[in-house]
């Protein structure tokens, strides 16, 4: 298995972070930060709750799967110019906490299950 690791994009680089998704075919994206911490900004939110433009990136979600310490949310990530549609998963662990583990480790358990399965043999990193 191949694996992409990176900081959670700043608005400067959502463009960029959706480029990356495309290039590399990647069909699921892991999130283990919050958006704030502690008041804190730790990522922008790169991912549009309805449908948004990024350069000749268009993504629309469609679909939020809200778990208990989880979610899942699935989007259309379509290129001007290409005559395609791919599907991205979200997975966006919200139950790690700020400089520290998560209390129980059965809903990361369960949560890496769910992207392993999830993760098309053909996909990218």
């Amino acid at each position: 298995s191949h694996y992409i690791a990176t900081q959670g994009p700043v608005h400067e680089t959502v463009y960029d972070f959706w480029r990356m998704i495309w290039q590399e075919q990647s069909a699921c994206i892991v999130m283990v930060t919050n958006l704030v911490e502690v008041g804190r900004v730790k990522c922008y939110k790169y991912w549009p709750d309805d449908t948004e433009v990024y350069g000749d990136f268009k993504v629309a979600c469609v679909e939020v799967e809200p778990l208990a310490e989880y979610v899942v949310r699935t989007f259309t990530l379509e290129r001007r110019g290409y005559n395609e549609i791919r599907e991205v998963k979200q997975f966006h662990f919200t139950g790690w906490p700020d400089h520290g583990v998560p209390y129980n480790a059965t809903g990361l358990l369960s949560f890496i299950r769910r992207v392993k399965q999830s993760n098309p043999p053909s996909a990218g990193p």
